[in-house]
Order: C-alpha cells, then sequence, then structure tokens
C-alpha cells in the first residue's frame, strides 16, 4: 500500500501498488541470495519510480507477497510433433516424421545427407545413412547434455540447437 497526504487539506490518499520483479531461472546451482537480492533491488526500482510519479508517495505495508514458480523441463528431443501451420506453410523447415524417440538421430543424419523429395520421411536410405555416425552412449530421446557426447564422438561434427519455448499462432 502506499499513501500520500495532500498537504493543503490533510486528506490522505491510499492506493494498492503493483511492484514485480523480473523472472529468474532458478537451477541447482544457483545461488539464491543473489537472486533474492536482485529481486528485491528490482522492487526497490520499482517502487521508487512509483514515487517519482508525484511526490509524497509513501510506502505504508506490504498488502500480499507472492512467489510463482513454475517446473523447468530442459530441452530435449522427442517424438514428432506437428509444426503449426505457421511454420509449415513456409516450407523451411525440415520435421521429420518419426513414430520413435529417436528425432535427434534422423534430424542429424537428414541434415548431413538432404534430399529433394520428401525430406521428412524416415526411408530405409536413411536408416543405413545413420550408421555411418557413433551413436554409442547417445539416449534417446536426447539431451543437451548428451549433444556434446555425440560431437566428441563424431569429431567432424557440430550440432547447434535452436529452439523456442512457445510458438503462439
Amino acid at each position: 500500500m502506499m499513501t500520500k497526504t495532500n498537504i493543503a487539506t490533510g486528506e490522505e490518499t491510499t492506493v494498492e501498488a503493483a511492484f514485480n520483479s523480473d523472472v529468474e531461472i532458478n537451477l541447482d546451482g544457483s545461488d539464491v541470495n543473489e537472486m533474492y537480492e536482485r529481486m528485491v533491488d528490482n522492487t526497490r526500482e520499482n517502487l521508487a519510480a512509483f514515487q517519482m510519479r508525484g511526490s509524497n508517495w509513501v510506502f505504508a505495508s506490504i498488502v500480499r507477497l507472492d512467489i510463482h514458480t513454475v517446473r523447468y523441463e530442459p530441452l530435449r528431443g522427442s517424438s514428432y510433433i506437428p509444426l503449426p501451420k505457421k511454420l509449415a506453410s513456409k516450407k523451411a523447415i525440415i520435421n521429420v516424421n518419426n513414430e520413435d524417440d529417436e528425432c535427434f538421430r534422423w534430424v542429424v543424419t537428414r541434415a548431413l545427407n538432404p534430399v529433394e523429395d520428401h525430406p521428412q520421411r524416415i526411408t530405409n536410405d536413411l536408416r543405413k545413412q545413420a550408421q555411418k555416425y557413433n551413436w554409442s552412449g547417445v539416449k534417446f530421446p536426447t539431451t543437451l547434455k548428451v549433444i556434446n557426447k555425440f560431437e566428441r564422438q563424431n569429431p567432424a561434427m557440430y550440432v547447434n540447437v535452436c529452439a523456442s519455448a512457445l510458438v503462439f499462432e
């Protein structure tokens, strides 16, 4: 709650002001104290900005404090997921149509062995081409950590992972 007293009339105005901090990602190795300090600093900056909107605003009390958390799911590959229509219509993405959890295997193999007709299909040729690479120890669905292992086992290869958490239509 923020309050302001009109000096001329003595009338007090009270408003409930919402101050938010930025989203923080809390992983196992995160320094929670440092994260807390950043959130407090951010909230104090928001409070100062509110007070600068007009003179005499004074912090009165905290009405409610909410901390929102979500489960963090690290990026990993999986099975086939249809592209949103907007992306599919661009014809710029090869979305391999696999029915297993080995999307990473098929995407890498297709990228290294492009075809003109139906590049999204997993053919017998694609399966044979996949055998040229060292997949030992690569578990499917594949995590980012395992991609580094794949690169070490296949020294001529470098994999770049580009992903978006959400696609809005």
